[in-house]
């Protein structure tokens, strides 16, 4: 670790300050699933891409973590990563168990998830088997990228990908019900000390904001959440504020309209 114990407690502290907002927030989407008893707030493409994102970021982590992180193209992992990226893994499959399991409206798998999912896992499969062969005979690009890089990069778009779709989603609702917003301030918090711990693990190698030892793909993750988590936020608390999702409103203005004939008609039969 460069600069010394000092630094070294420092990262370490921060480290897992952020490994535990990022942790926590996903409990939020799971209780808030469970309290409504039903899987419509949080956009179903999201939680596939939140699988495909964590399971190839766990192995990216620990490729970097315990093998050579330098030789992998990864930068610095600390253990917090690893830990982080198996736990978000096992949350997003209860989330997907839930969506599976309570009623969801029309809270549907589209078929830009399907093409996008299917061509980011048939490319990771097909360059994990030809690795270090027909790729990397001429050393020419992209053999220059390892495997772990490759899935590092496609996390990054996962990650873009899952969060454009939700603001589309709640956008569509005209509501932020049933999407959590303490996962969203939770994640706001990870994602600040997440980037801090990366710049000063820059700062202290004396490396530049993307160069060096630093982990570019942890770096750009706390960027990106952060991007997104002030979109969530300015919908939940000003745009869409107290407001029900589209459906539900005019379900309740549907049944205010009728209310006054049907109780006409039951004075006419007394």
């Amino acid at each position: 670790m460069c600069g010394g114990t000092g630094v070294e407690v420092l990262t370490q502290i921060i480290g897992w300050a952020y490994f535990s907002a990022w942790s926590i927030s996903f409990y939020g989407q799971v209780y808030e699933n469970y309290k409504q008893q039903r899987a419509e707030g949080c956009k179903i493409d999201y939680l596939i891409f939140n699988f495909s994102g964590f399971f190839f970021y766990t192995i990216y982590n620990v490729i970097g973590y315990w093998g050579d992180s330098e030789a992998n193209g990864t930068g610095d992992v600390e253990i917090q990563d690893v830990v982080f990226a198996i736990h978000a893994l096992t949350l997003t499959c209860v989330a997907l168990g839930q969506w599976f399991y309570y009623p969801r409206g029309k809270n549907q798998i589209t078929p830009f998830c399907y093409a996008a999912t299917c061509a980011m896992w048939i490319f990771a499969l097909s360059y994990a088997s030809l690795d270090k062969t027909v790729f990397n005979k001429d050393g020419s690009w992209p053999a220059k990228l390892s495997l772990a890089s490759w899935l590092g990069y496609m996390k990054l778009a996962i990650t873009i990908f899952k969060y454009t779709i939700q603001v589309i989603w709640n956008i569509k609702r005209q509501s932020t019900e049933g999407w959590n917003i303490f996962n969203i301030l939770c994640d706001i918090t990870g994602g600040t000390l997440s980037v801090l711990q990366s710049v000063i693990q820059a700062i202290a190698c004396g490396d530049n904001p993307f160069g060096g030892a630093l982990n570019a793909v942890k770096y750009l993750l706390g960027l990106i959440s952060i991007f997104f988590d002030v979109i969530f936020i300015i919908q939940h608390y000003v745009i869409y504020r107290g407001k029900k999702p589209k459906t539900v409103q005019q379900e309740d203005d549907l049944n205010m309209q009728q209310t006054p004939f049907k109780a006409t008609y039951e004075e006419s039969l007394n």
